[in-house]
């Protein structure tokens, strides 16, 4: 199980209307992925262009979880 206290994102000017539906999504896709084990860490900043006027928020959200698996798995 992963616990997340806070989760922040700062997105570009002009898209910024797309932080709500980006955070359901990465809490969702968060939340159903299989952990291989415990893990604490205070903070995790994932840095993430996003692809294009036309990359869809499950898209970015999915790019984003794998970065944060990577830090979480990494115990970084």
């Amino acid at each position: 199980m992963l616990t997340i206290d806070r989760l922040s994102l700062r997105l570009p000017p002009g898209v910024e209307d797309r932080a709500a539906g980006l955070v359901d999504l990465i809490g969702d896709q968060l939340a159903s992925r299989q952990w291989p084990r415990a893990a604490s860490l205070d903070h995790v900043r994932v840095e993430h262009t996003l692809g294009g006027p036309g990359a869809s928020n499950e898209a970015i959200a999915a790019d984003i979880v794998v970065a944060v698996a990577r830090h979480v798995e990494a115990g970084a």
